[in-house]
């Protein structure tokens, strides 16, 4: 499971809007205020809330999600782009171009898997979903 804590930012449309902040592995540093490599980035995450219980802003929720979720976004965001890199510079290799349209060839198919990706979005952030873990299981 992938668990995460935030601090409920907003509600709309029944889906709570839940602020977390990633920090890199020496964000917890003494130094780390000083340091350029300390990152640390606010996101937002749509998480749903369990029946009956009202969130207002500022609440602190724990909220879960399932591994597959994580395995999907890998693929999607690294193993997909991966194979059509590879795939577009083999096919202009064996077709026999020069090593300025294998490059080409190698990136072109990125930008429609990125336009449809941006077309299905909101399918996509469909099949990402958050809940708030119970204390004791999973809602």
């Amino acid at each position: 499971m992938i668990e995460h804590s935030g601090t409920v930012v907003g509600v709309e449309g029944g889906v709570l809007k839940v602020e977390i902040i990633n920090s890199s592995a020496c964000g917890a540093c003494s130094a780390a205020a000083l340091c350029s490599a300390a990152e640390k980035r606010r996101k937002i995450v749509d998480v749903m809330p369990s029946g009956g219980v009202e969130y207002t802003p500022g609440d602190i929720v724990t909220f879960v999600g399932e591994e597959s979720m994580g395995v999907k976004a890998v693929v999607l965001a690294y193993v997909v782009p991966l194979l059509l890199v590879v795939g577009g510079l083999l096919s202009a290799h064996v077709a026999g171009f020069g090593d300025a349209a294998c490059a080409v060839a190698a990136l072109a198919p990125l930008a429609p898997y990125y336009v449809i990706l941006w077309l299905m979005s909101g399918r996509i952030d469909k099949t990402f979903i958050f809940k708030i873990k119970n204390q004791n299981q999973i809602l």
